[in-house]
């Protein structure tokens, strides 16, 4: 595992954080690689991996944050005193991302708004932004002024990016400049974890979303599915050990982790950790489960039938037997869920389970078996195409995205 590290100064070149950055090896950043899956690795690495304090110290971490990672709120799950949230140039502020930095800054969170330039289309976002970093690459020198001019604001602080010579650095100090980025101050380092990251199942994951969907889960059950997973028994763990939770001593149990953690971090990580790729099963198959679960959940919701969450792990766990590889016979004992949800995923049984059938008719265009009473052909569609820009959001697939942006266009 690797991860990179790019440190951050201030006037009296004094590292004051760090960018943190994603590496497939000692120089490869990889480019190409998803936006998410790039921040959740380098989430994942950081704290359950190498350890927080071994990174940068009493620094700041300075984390990208893509569109998915603002709207899911998974900065939430990371410590607001150690972590500036970067918001990356290609987030386009919508009303929900706007939402989402806002309740980062009423967390306490510090928000960076990552290569600013005038008038682009994250101008909405400055007035929440505690640091605007300026690529001073890219802004002719007489241009920089009228930046200083423009973004001049109580508490905002601005960063000079790709600052790669002392006549650079003196010059964005000089207009007011208060942090600093560049090649001339430092490269990027690479750290690298010498052990392997254990093997991570996709199912352990599923199963502990898909309780955490119930509003009923109580947290024997919970216990039990974590508990189902080594590996994800030891990463619960890792978090809540973590510098970043700042405790007295070290929790050993479980139980404890589930508790101190809360219901919502659960998710939170393990939501990092399906986005972080640690699954050896093909995603098309995580993609396809959640967008039957959010079918199911949302047609439901259309029928009032007040039970959406059990229609959503009804959909979510349709695919199980896929994705293990394995007979509904040899699973069924070891899923923590009522007789009602595991007879409508098994056997298509009750309400819950036809409505699911409906779903997979209307997936593979079997037009003659999607009808519902008081559900026409628009309600299918419009929470088809929902369900697949959801999917995509969560699980940074590829394929998932481009139908969505096709469907949207």
């Amino acid at each position: 595992m690797f991860l990179g590290r790019q440190p951050v100064f201030d006037r009296r070149m004094h590292a004051v954080g760090y960018e943190l950055l994603y590496r497939r090896g000692e120089q490869d950043s990889d480019p190409g690689t998803d936006g998410d899956l790039r921040t959740s690795q380098v989430v994942l690495t950081t704290f359950l991996e190498l350890g927080l304090d071994n990174v940068v110290g009493t620094s700041l971490a300075f984390i990208n944050a893509t569109r998915t990672f603002l709207l899911e709120r998974l900065a939430l799950h990371l410590p607001p005193d150690r972590v500036v949230v970067e918001v990356l140039e290609d987030v386009v502020p919508d009303a929900a991302v706007v939402e989402a930095v806002t309740e980062l800054r009423q967390r306490g969170y510090l928000v960076a708004l990552d290569d600013f330039l005038l008038d682009s289309i994250a101008e909405p976002l400055v007035p929440l932004a505690d640091i605007v970093k300026v690529d001073v690459a890219r802004v002719s020198p007489r241009d920089l002024p009228n930046y200083v001019a423009r973004l001049e604001r109580k508490g905002l602080r601005l960063l000079a990016e790709c600052v790669e010579t002392l006549e650079q650095f003196s010059a964005c100090a000089a207009l007011g400049f208060e942090y600093f980025q560049g090649f001339f101050l430092a490269r990027p380092s690479t750290l690298r974890c010498a052990r392997r990251r254990r093997p991570f199942s996709q199912l352990s994951a599923l199963r502990v979303l898909a309780l955490l969907e119930r509003h009923d889960v109580n947290l024997d059950e919970l216990l039990e599915a974590v508990s189902s997973d080594p590996t994800l028994s030891y990463r619960l763990l890792t978090v809540i050990n973590s510098a970043a939770f700042g405790l007295q001593r070290r929790i050993e149990s479980l139980r404890q982790a589930l508790v101190m953690l809360g219901l919502r971090r659960v998710h939170g990580w393990v939501t990092m950790m399906l986005l972080g790729g640690l699954s050896d099963r093909p995603p098309e198959l995580l993609a396809t489960a959640l967008v039957r679960a959010r079918m199911c959940e949302q047609l439901a919701s259309r029928l009032g039938t007040g039970r959406e969450p059990a229609h959503f792990t009804t959909g979510l766990l349709s695919l199980l037997d896929v994705m293990l590889e394995m007979p509904w016979p040899e699973l069924v004992p070891h899923l923590p869920l009522s007789a009602e949800v595991l007879a409508a995923i098994v056997g298509h049984e009750g309400m819950m389970g036809a409505l699911l059938e409906v779903v997979i008719h209307y997936e593979r265009c079997e037009w003659d078996g999607v009808q519902w009473p008081g559900l026409d052909a628009a309600d299918f569609q419009r929470t088809y195409l929902d369900a697949i820009a959801w999917s995509g959001r969560l699980t940074a697939s590829p394929e998932a995205r481009a139908v969505a942006r096709a469907a949207s266009s």
